[in-house]
C-alpha cells in the first residue's frame, strides 16, 4: 500500500542533520529546525520529540506543524497518540496520565500500565500507595467500562481487535490465555470452554487455539470451531498472514486456509519458509544456504542470494549482501542500493517510509530511495 501522493506533499518528515533531528517537507527543505535528539513521525497534526542522549536524561515532549511547542519537554515517557489521547508520564514520576492533542491532561489517574487506545478502549492498571489496586479497560472519558470485577480479567497482551482482546493467566498448572468480549466475559468455544493453551489474533473472524493437551483448532468470533485438526499438526503458527497459517508434519511445512483446507501440501522439505506476505515468502533451502522467496505455488520467484532478508511489506522487501541493506522490488529488482548498514522495514514507523543507519548517522528514506539526513 503506498502513501496518496497528497499526504506525502503535505507531510512533514523527521529530518537528520548531523545527529540533531527536525522536519521537511517532500522538497527536504527544512521547515522545523533540526534542534531535537530525536523526533517521530505527525500525527493527528502533532509530533512526540526527545531531547536528553542518556536513557536517564529522555524528556519528552509534543509539537504542532508550525513547530511550537505544545507539550513541554517534561516527559519521561509520551506514547503515540491514539483516537485523540496518549499515555505519557512526567519526569521524575511513577504514574501514567493520558494526554490530549491539546496537550491537557484529559485522564489524570495513577496508572502503572497504561495501553494505546484501541476501538475506544484502552488497558490500564492503577497504582496507589505503591500497590496494585484496579484494573481493566477504560474509555476515552476515563471510566473503567471493564474492570476485575470480572473473574476473567487478568493481564492484557493483545487490545481490542475486532471487537476481542487476549488475556493472560497465570495459573498453578501453567500459563493460559483467554479471549476478552467487549461485555467483560470471555468468549466459550463449542465445548464451552475459555481458557487456552495458546491463543493468536483474529484475523478476519478466524483464529488458531491450542487446547490443554496440545491439539489445534481454528474458531471465530463466535467461540465456533471452523477447523478441528486436532493433533494432525506438529506446529501451527497460529496467525493468519495473506490468507494462510503455516503448518508442520514432522521435518516438512504446509499451509492451510480459514476453513483448514491444506493449499500447500506438507510436503516443503526447505530448511525454512516464512508467512507469505504480499504473496511472497521467505525461504533458506538448507540451514547456512542465502534466503530468496518462492510463490504460493512454491515457484522460485527471487532465487537465494541474500544473507538476511525480510517479510515483504509496501511491496519491498529490505535485503542484506555483502554486508549491506538495501530494498527489492517482488520481481527482485534492486530498486534502492544496498549501501546501508542497516534498515528497518517500510510502513514500520509511517506508511511510505523505513529507516536506515549509514555512516553512523540514522534517518528515513522514501520508496523512491530519497535519504531524509545529511552529516
Amino acid at each position: 500500500m503506498n502513501a496518496a501522493p497528497d499526504r506525502i506533499e503535505s507531510q512533514l518528515i523527521p529530518y537528520n542533520h548531523a545527529g540533531k533531528w527536525g522536519f521537511c517537507n517532500a522538497e527536504r527543505e527544512i521547515v522545523i529546525p533540526c534542534e531535537y535528539d530525536q523526533t517521530l513521525f505527525f500525527q493527528d497534526d502533532l509530533a512526540i520529540v526527545r531531547n536528553g542522549v542518556a536513557y536517564a536524561d529522555w524528556h519528552y515532549g509534543v509539537i504542532n506543524r508550525l513547530g511550537e511547542v505544545v507539550v513541554p519537554l517534561e516527559y519521561s515517557h509520551i506514547n503515540r497518540f491514539s483516537e485523540g489521547l496518549a499515555s505519557a508520564r512526567r519526569f521524575g514520576k511513577a504514574a501514567l496520565s493520558f494526554l490530549d492533542t491539546s496537550g491537557n491532561i484529559r485522564i489524570h489517574a495513577a496508572f502503572q500500565t497504561a495501553h494505546s487506545f484501541s476501538e475506544g478502549l484502552a488497558y490500564v492498571e492503577s497504582l496507589e500507595h505503591k500497590k496494585l489496586t484496579r484494573r481493566g479497560f477504560i474509555n476515552t472519558s476515563g471510566e473503567y467500562e471493564i474492570d476485575r470485577t470480572s473473574r476473567f480479567l487478568e493481564s492484557c497482551t493483545s487490545d481490542f481487535q475486532e471487537g476481542i482482546a487476549i488475556m493472560e493467566f497465570d495459573m498453578a498448572r501453567g500459563t493460559f490465555y483467554s479471549y476478552l468480549l467487549r461485555n467483560g466475559l470471555p468468549l466459550r468455544d463449542s465445548n464451552g470452554e475459555y481458557f487456552f493453551l495458546n491463543a493468536a489474533p483474529f484475523v478476519n473472524g478466524i483464529a488458531g487455539v491450542w487446547d490443554e493437551s496440545g491439539a489445534f483448532r481454528l474458531i471465530n468470533s463466535r467461540g465456533e470451531t471452523v477447523f478441528d485438526a486436532g493433533f494432525a499438526y506438529d506446529n501451527c503458527s497460529g496467525e493468519i498472514h495473506d490468507g494462510l497459517l503455516r503448518v508442520r508434519k514432522g521435518k516438512n511445512r504446509g499451509f492451510i486456509d480459514a476453513t483448514g483446507r491444506e493449499v500447500i501440501p506438507c510436503m516443503i522439505d526447505f530448511f525454512s519458509i516464512e508467512n507469505f506476505y504480499e504473496g511472497l515468502a521467505k525461504v533458506q533451502y538448507d540451514e547456512h544456504g542465502a534466503f530468496g522467496y518462492v510463490d504460493k505455488k512454491l515457484n522460485s520467484v527471487i532465487p537465494p542470494q541474500f544473507e538476511t532478508a525480510q517479510d515483504f511489506s509496501e511491496g519491498l522487501a529490505c535485503v542484506q549482501r555483502g554486508g549491506l541493506y538495501g530494498f527489492i522490488n517482488t520481481d527482485g529488482e534492486e530498486v534502492i542500493p544496498l549501501q546501508y548498514n542497516y534498515a528497518g522495514d517500510f510502513g514500520s514507523y509511517e506508511v511510505g517510509f523505513a529507516w536506515v543507519r549509514k555512516n553512523g548517522l540514522t534517518f528515513f528514506i522514501d520508496r523512491e530511495g530519497r535519504e531524509y539526513g545529511s552529516v
